[in-house]
Formats: C-alpha cells, sequence, structure tokens
C-alpha cells in the first residue's frame, strides 16, 4: 500500500487485521501436512491450533487413549485421513486466543477471542466490550451480530472467561505493552 507504515500493510484480504491480534488476519494461516496414509491434494475447512497438534500425534502414533484429559486440544487424525468431518473434538467448546497487552501495532487494546463452530467472540479487557462475529457468513469480520444473537454472545463470553481462569491466563493491567514488559510483569492472572 503506497504511502503506509510497513506494518499497516496487509496482504491477506479478505481477512482482517493481521498478526499480533486475535482478528482472522492474526490467526488464520495455511497449515499443511503431508505423510503415510494422508491423501495428496486435499484441502479443509477444518479450525485447529496449537493445542491439537500434541493429541493428533499422539493419535496417530497409537497411543491417544493415553493421553492425559487435561489437554486443551484435540485429534484431527481423522480429518489428515480423509474423514468427511471437519469437526475437532476438543475438551472445551472452543479455541481461546489471548492477547493480554496494549500493543501498537495490533488493535492496540488487550483482547481475548473465543472461536466455537463458526462463530468467533472478541473481548475488550479495558472496557468489556464484546463482539461477536459469523465467520462462514462474515470472514472479514465487518459485521458485528452481538446483537442479534445476544444470549450466545453470553455464553461465548462465560466460555472464555472461565477458560482464562482454568488457565491463570495473565489478566490485562493498564500499561503494560508486550514489547517492554515481559508476562512475569503481570501482577493476577484470570
Amino acid at each position: 500500500i503506497p504511502g503506509a507504515k510497513k506494518y499497516e500493510r496487509s496482504l491477506n484480504e479478505p481477512l482482517s487485521r493481521g498478526k499480533w491480534d486475535a482478528m482472522e488476519g492474526g490467526l488464520r494461516v495455511p497449515f499443511v501436512v503431508a505423510g503415510p496414509g494422508v491423501p495428496q491434494n486435499v484441502a479443509t475447512q477444518a479450525h485447529v491450533w496449537g493445542a491439537d497438534l500434541l493429541p493428533t500425534v499422539a493419535d496417530l502414533a497409537g497411543g491417544w487413549s493415553e493421553a492425559p484429559d487435561s489437554l486443551d486440544g484435540g485429534s484431527f487424525a481423522h480429518v489428515l485421513r480423509g474423514a468427511p468431518s471437519n469437526e475437532v473434538l476438543r475438551p472445551n467448546t472452543g479455541m481461546a486466543f489471548h492477547v493480554p497487552y496494549q500493543n501498537r501495532i495490533a488493535l492496540n487494546r488487550a483482547h481475548s477471542a473465543w472461536v466455537s463452530g463458526h462463530y468467533k467472540l472478541l473481548k475488550f479487557h479495558d472496557n468489556g466490550e464484546v463482539r461477536l462475529f459469523d465467520l462462514e457468513q462474515d470472514l472479514e469480520e465487518a459485521t458485528d451480530v452481538v446483537r442479534q444473537f445476544p444470549e450466545l454472545a453470553r455464553d461465548m463470553e462465560a466460555d472464555l472467561m472461565a477458560y482464562l481462569k482454568q488457565v491463570e491466563a495473565p489478566r490485562w493491567q493498564e500499561g503494560i505493552t508486550w514489547k517492554k514488559d515481559p508476562f512475569r510483569s503481570f501482577e493476577s492472572t484470570h
């Protein structure tokens, strides 16, 4: 983008934003897998995250039944093997993304996201603002549907906050930024 600062340029349209925040442009990335039993030249829309890697590798190695119940992720081995279902079963109802600090490159607000099914809740920690997006209809995250689905938003926000408490995620504090303050600077957790 001519004249734009380097960090204001985005080459991931139609996705909103980019890395350093929990909008789709910062979360949705290609994930390529090749190996024995994995069909070639196949694409899927399955939602996976880093927490799904260990359960998947354990499942592929034949040890999934021995995996601890405390893992956040679920196995997507069935997706790799070409099963028709893209659903990844996890202990939690969704996937959490937590940005507990101000970031001048991105949204410049501490926020978290909870993705469940095709909905994504975005919560800002400075003022409690909540936004809800239907990623199936609005991958660009241009239309906030929180007023159309207030009960869904409340349920997803409760799931997000319960998860942040469960994992003792750092709680946002005024003035802490990602670049100058290490995580140990946070004085409290959820």
